[in-house]
């Protein structure tokens, strides 16, 4: 099994998390990359936690 590590940017605002969501999201449409879907999952990810409310997650946003 593979494992592929990607590396994990700090966006600094929503606009930024929302604005490299897209981007991947994009290319994952373009390449159909597994890969590619992956990162884009990640940054979806990063952008919807900014949103989470802390009591919910039991974690820091």
């Amino acid at each position: 099994m593979t494992i592929i590590k990607f590396p994990e940017k700090q966006d600094v605002t929503a606009e930024d998390a929302w604005k490299t969501y897209v981007r991947l999201a994009a290319k994952a449409n373009e390449t159909m990359r597994l890969e590619d879907g992956i990162a884009a999952g990640k940054a979806w990810g990063r952008f919807v936690c900014r949103f989470v409310n802390d009591e919910t997650t039991g974690g820091s946003a």
